[in-house]
């Protein structure tokens, strides 16, 4: 009996192995089958249906820069009225979207690359773990070092999620909400500017309000006199010398 249970399992083994490498050499996903046929929950063996050259290579034709989600961003943007510059290189991180006139940048990021929150798009390969998850915080480390630099040199950092864009209504309408907020910031800034400015001509520097000295409050008021008034009182001065000299 003993002897018989083990053929019988060695030969299941073997009829499994052998849809296993049937489906390798066909490319059937076994996870997508395991729903449908429950014996293969419990056997399941992880199969990659691509080679490593494949993999590499289909890894290697992710884009870095103009991808749908960003594409999108600036077709709003563009339609909206707004104008930009894409991908300065003189800029941390080379945001994807400059817009100059408001002093702001925006960065379109995926989901699962830059391991966007509580976003299900955000999820991590079972298989190889450790490297996608060091490269995961590879990325997430490189966004704040250039979110905090693009911060200091006075830039302001806005952040597009792929996931976001299924309403893009709504990412426009943010979009649209903050930038006129910086442009109002940005003009209340080169309005004070303008007023604290000193002008420079032939060499000669006039101050601004602040630098004047004012008379305070409580000093009494500096008198004013016509040119009448002045010539009295130098007349005045004169015959009263004379009557001096005379006596």
């Amino acid at each position: 009996m003993p002897e018989i249970v083990a053929e019988c399992a060695k030969g299941t083994f073997y009829i499994f192995a052998a849809f296993a490498t049937f489906c390798k050499k066909n490319r059937v996903n076994l996870r997508s089958l395991a729903v449908y046929i429950p014996c293969i929950r419990w056997f399941n063996p992880v199969v990659d249906s691509l080679t490593p050259e494949e993999r590499s290579k289909l890894m290697g034709k992710i884009r870095g820069k103009n991808t749908k989600p960003e594409l999108l961003v600036r077709s709003m943007l563009h339609r909206a009225g707004y104008r930009f510059s894409l991908h300065r290189k003189d800029l941390p991180g080379k945001p994807d979207i400059v817009l100059r006139k408001y002093n702001t940048v925006v960065f379109v990021h995926g989901c699962f690359w830059h391991r966007h929150k509580n976003c299900k798009i955000a999820s991590t390969p079972k298989s190889n773990v450790e490297f996608w998850q060091a490269k995961f915080d590879r990325n997430v480390a490189n966004d704040k070092k250039h979110t905090r630099k693009l911060r200091e040199m006075g830039w302001h950092v806005l952040t597009v999620w792929e996931c976001e864009l299924k309403k893009p209504e709504k990412v426009l309408q943010r979009l649209e909400i903050l930038l006129a907020a910086r442009e109002r910031i940005e003009h209340e800034n080169a309005s004070s500017a303008a007023i604290n400015l000193t002008f420079q001509v032939s060499g000669f520097k006039y101050p601004s309000i602040e630098d004047a000295e004012l008379p305070m409050a409580a000093e009494k008021q500096a008198g004013y006199s016509t040119k009448g008034e002045k010539r009295k009182k130098n007349n005045h001065l004169e015959r009263t010398t004379a009557r001096l000299k005379m006596s």
